[in-house]
């Protein structure tokens, strides 16, 4: 390990202040509890294995992949635009992200 130190060196450090830590505290809460409580309501309903994997498999994973969370919205179609906004992770991923950059995505 010291080795390694020595031949590649210290890696630059940089500094990340997060703009607004308290808003950061809690998105990152909000969405926590969302989920758990998602996954709650889904095991409470769930009678089988089957059941239990349906619900994320058919809405959870396209509401994470169609909210923003891999790229911006403003890259969309302006009607797509408009059908993403009644997506509610949509607004707990910007939330975040703005929380950290201060700037809209």
């Amino acid at each position: 390990m010291q080795r390694a130190l020595r031949r590649f060196g210290p890696l630059p450090q940089r500094r990340h202040a997060i703009a607004h830590p308290l808003w950061m505290v809690l998105f990152l809460t909000l969405t926590a509890v969302t989920f758990s409580l998602f996954g709650f309501i889904i095991g409470i309903w769930a009678d089988g294995f089957e059941k239990l994997q349906l619900v994320p498999m058919l809405i959870v994973t396209p509401l994470t992949f169609l909210g923003g969370s891999f790229y911006s919205i403003k890259m969309l179609p302006p009607i797509w635009q408009k059908i993403t906004l009644f997506n509610p992770v949509v607004y707990l991923i910007s939330g975040f992200r703005w929380s950290f950059l201060v700037r809209p995505t």
